[in-house]
């Protein structure tokens, strides 16, 4: 199949160099982890770059990030974590950052015991939390941590409202003990999480990733992005109005629903020899919407 010069001249060089490969080879390239920039996740990576190249105080100021179940908060996590990987220094392993998931539940030894791990720190099975606690202090500060992320914090809701605010305070002594900023991640059930204490609150202000606009121009730029990723031999232009109004019906703006479909849709476009997607891949790719919110258990 010949390919347009125009279509060239629009994808990612990477997507240009697997166009030629084997139908398997381009799935898979398809199917990789990649990131794509857009404007608000910009705003919060530059919001977490300020925060750890703060000077150590005595009160660090942390952020809440929140934004729907597969709304990008976890690629903006993983992309922030790509810029600080751990390095060796003097024969040491240096920890810029340490991101966690939030036990179901307030539960505070989980919680240290899952740092520890993230760590690989050894500690006793018997260590009751206050040890927990204690080692984590000390490894944090042997191994240069800057910054502790602290994902899906809604899950604390789970558990009784004195536990709820014992676990936040816990996290706030952390960061005023370590002199760290602390990053929170979650869905808008996380407002209620950091809503246990004014203290609390005021630690830990909200920045948000919100639905994409069906008739924004970052929408059609967002797609526009996608598209130079998509190793299809021909143009989908799913960035005009009737693929993009279609996309958004289906999605309901969730970036992590958007590229789900588009990439089933383009795998479909390459099984089938279409080599684009239309309408017709839209429907028939085998998509199914996920983006319901999560149950708090």
């Amino acid at each position: 199949m010949k390919i347009d010069s125009q279509h060239l001249s629009r994808l990612n060089p990477s997507t240009r160099d697997v166009l030629l490969q084997s139908d398997d080879e381009r799935i898979e390239y398809l199917n990789d982890d990649k990131w794509i920039p857009y404007p608000a996740a910009a705003q919060v990576l530059a919001k977490m770059d300020r925060l750890i190249k703060l000077p150590k105080k005595l009160r660090m100021p942390g952020m809440l990030i929140v934004g729907e179940a597969n709304n990008g908060k976890s690629s903006v996590v993983s992309q922030f974590c790509r810029r600080y990987i751990p390095t060796n220094l003097d024969e040491a392993i240096q920890y810029p950052i340490i991101s966690v998931l939030t036990p179901r539940g307030p539960d505070l030894d989980g919680f240290y015991g899952e740092i520890l791990n993230q760590l690989m720190a050894p500690y006793p099975s018997s260590a009751r939390t206050a040890k927990k606690e204690e080692l984590v202090r000390y490894y944090f500060e042997r191994v240069g941590v800057r910054m502790l992320i602290v994902d899906e914090v809604h899950h604390i809701l789970s558990g009784p409202i004195a536990k709820q605010k014992q676990f936040m305070n816990a996290i706030k002594n952390l960061s005023s003990h370590m002199h760290i900023p602390i990053v929170l991640v979650g869905i808008k059930d996380a407002l209620r999480a950091v809503d246990t204490d004014s203290q609390v609150k005021s630690r830990f202000p909200a920045t948000y990733l919100p639905q994409w606009q069906v008739n924004s121009i970052d929408y059609a730029r967002l797609l526009m992005s996608i598209e130079s990723l998509l190793p299809l031999r021909a143009s989908s232009n799913i960035f005009e109005k009737k693929i993009s109004l279609e996309i958004h019906r289906r999605t309901n703006g969730y970036i992590g629903e958007i590229l789900d479909l588009i990439n089933l849709a383009a795998e479909l476009a390459i099984h089938s020899g279409s080599e684009k997607i239309t309408l017709k891949e839209l429907a028939e790719c085998g998509y199914e919407y996920s983006n319901k919110k999560l149950e708090v258990y």
